[in-house]
């Protein structure tokens, strides 16, 4: 029997910006694809939640 392995791909996401006007990063998972590498992914940086 074979077991596939689930991967989740965790990216940095812009979320916003605090009162500082810092720009706020929180890190979500991401379906992995067997195009998206963890690397390729760091640059989706804007994405709706």
């Amino acid at each position: 029997m074979i077991y596939r392995e689930k991967i989740t791909v965790y990216i940095r996401v812009e979320v916003g910006k605090d009162s500082m006007g810092n720009i706020k990063y929180e890190n979500r998972p991401f379906p992995a694809r067997a195009n998206v590498t963890p690397l390729g992914a760091e640059q989706w940086v804007s994405l709706s939640s």
